[in-house]
C-alpha cells in the first residue's frame, strides 16, 4: 500500500519501507527499555516522570471501568500500551531525521506510512473480535446478522417470515460496519499525521524564505518551527489517545454490547 515516497526494499517479491521499520523497532527498543527502567525504579513517592505516567494508567483504567465495569480493567493495559506506543510513533516525527525541507532534516514517524496505520488498525480488530469470541463463544458471532436475534422472538408470522428473508441484508450491513472500523483508524490516523508533517514542512519552508527575504522579520524564524513543534506534540497526542479510546471502545461494545 502507497502512502508517501519511501525507499523500497522488494524481498520475494514484496516491498518493504526499511524506514519505516527501522524508526518502527527504534521506537519499540526505546519504549522497551523505558518500561525496564521504569520498573526498576518505581517509587511509592512518585517523582514527576512516575506521576504523569500514572495519570496516564488511571485516566485509561476509570475509562474502561465506566465503560464496561470492573472487568474492564483488565484492557487497561492494552490501551495504555497503544497510547504511549503509537505517541512515540507521532513525536518521533518532531525529531531530526530523514524527511527533508530545506537544510532541515525530520525524522520520519512510521504512522505517516499506511502500512503502519493499517497493521495498528488489523491489531485493534483482532482484538476486539477475540475478548468478545473469549467472552461470549460461538454466540459472539450473532452480532453478524443484529438485529435479527433480537427481533424473532417479539415477531410472528409473515413479519417474522420478513426479517428471515433481509438475514443477509443485515449480515452484508454488519460486515461493512467492521471493515469501516479498520478503514477509519487507518485513514484517520494516517491523514492526521501526513497533514501535520506537510503543515509542519510548509511552515519551516515559509520561514527559511521569509528569513532569507526579509531580514527585519527573522524572528519569524525561531516563532514558526516552535509553534511546528508544539502542533506536533498536540497533534501527535491527541491521535494516540482517540485511536486508544476507540479501541477500548470496540473491545467494550465486543464483550457487553452484542446480544448473548
Amino acid at each position: 500500500m502507497e502512502s508517501a515516497e519511501f525507499l523500497k526494499l522488494n524481498i520475494g517479491g514484496y516491498d518493504f519501507h526499511p524506514e519505516t521499520l527501522i524508526t518502527t523497532w527504534l521506537v519499540m527498543i526505546i519504549f522497551s527499555i523505558f518500561i525496564i527502567v521504569a520498573g526498576r525504579k518505581f517509587q511509592l513517592i512518585p517523582g514527576k516522570a512516575q506521576s504523569i505516567f500514572e495519570m496516564i494508567v488511571d485516566f485509561f483504567d476509570r475509562t474502561a471501568v465506566d465503560m464496561m465495569g470492573e472487568e474492564g480493567r483488565e484492557y487497561t493495559p492494552i490501551a495504555v500500551f497503544i497510547f504511549v506506543a503509537i505517541l512515540l510513533f507521532n513525536w518521533i516525527g518532531i525529531l531530526p531525521g530523514d524527511f527533508k525541507v530545506g537544510n532541515l532534516l525530520i525524522l520520519i514517524p512510521p504512522t505517516r506510512d499506511m502500512n503502519t496505520t493499517l497493521a495498528l488498525a488489523l491489531c485493534t480488530f483482532a482484538l476486539f473480535n477475540y475478548y468478545g469470541f473469549r467472552k461470549k463463544g460461538i454466540k459472539y458471532l450473532l452480532f453478524l446478522i443484529e438485529p435479527v436475534p433480537e427481533m424473532l422472538p417479539s415477531m410472528e408470522g409473515p413479519m417474522k417470515m420478513m426479517v428471515i428473508f433481509l438475514l443477509p441484508l443485515f449480515l452484508f450491513i454488519n460486515l461493512v460496519e467492521q471493515g469501516a472500523k479498520v478503514l477509519s483508524l487507518t485513514v484517520r490516523l494516517f491523514c492526521n499525521i501526513m497533514s501535520d508533517h506537510i503543515v509542519g514542512a510548509a511552515l519551516i519552508m515559509f520561514t527559511l524564505i521569509v528569513f532569507k527575504m526579509v531580514m527585519l522579520l527573522g524572528i519569524l524564524s525561531f516563532i514558526l518551527p516552535f509553534f511546528v513543534f508544539i502542533l506536533g506534540i498536540l497533534t501527535g497526542a491527541v491521535q494516540a489517545f482517540i485511536f486508544a479510546i476507540l479501541t477500548l471502545t470496540y473491545i467494550s461494545t465486543a464483550v457487553t454490547g452484542h446480544q448473548e
